[in-house]
């Protein structure tokens, strides 16, 4: 296997400096070089699952993945199997009805601001705020990056 050499030093000067953002415009350039190397990183081992697939599926059509000493590559589904027609539903035996509550937030504000107290049986949601990162490529076009 051939070593991939990365300058850790180049990228912690990158990180020391685009921790400055907020005290040096300059800091906005680091940032905006992490983001490429991220991307450019993901585009990559895009490229590498590609070619998995595709050798895999020269070998044999029915390919699923392969498995190493360190590492698998295999092929994985998400969301739901099977989906139905809203205007020619199947019989209900096929169907399961899941129905869940959720919180009206724009109500338990009214009543927080009126009685300044939460309803019974709701609290509050400790949500961590995280800093995200948007590129102007133009006006039209901005792409949102979420920070890890």
């Amino acid at each position: 296997m051939k070593n991939i050499t990365v300058n850790l030093e180049l990228v912690n000067t990158l990180v020391k400096k685009g921790s400055n953002f907020v005290f040096k415009k300059e800091a906005e350039e680091e940032i905006l070089k992490l983001l490429k190397l991220r991307d450019l990183i993901e585009e990559k081992i895009k490229e590498v699952k590609e070619g998995i697939e595709k050798a895999g599926k020269s070998i044999d059509p029915s390919f699923k993945g392969v498995i190493g000493e360190n590492l698998r590559a295999t092929y994985r589904v998400f969301g739901e199997r099977y989906t139905f027609d809203k205007y020619n539903p199947p019989d209900e035996e096929f169907l399961k009805t899941i129905t869940f509550s959720k919180v009206d937030s724009a109500k338990v504000d009214e009543h927080l601001e009126k009685t300044d107290e939460l309803p019974t049986g709701i609290t509050l949601k400790e949500r961590v705020p995280t800093i995200s990162f948007t590129i102007k490529d133009n006006e039209k076009d901005e792409a949102k990056l979420q920070s890890a």
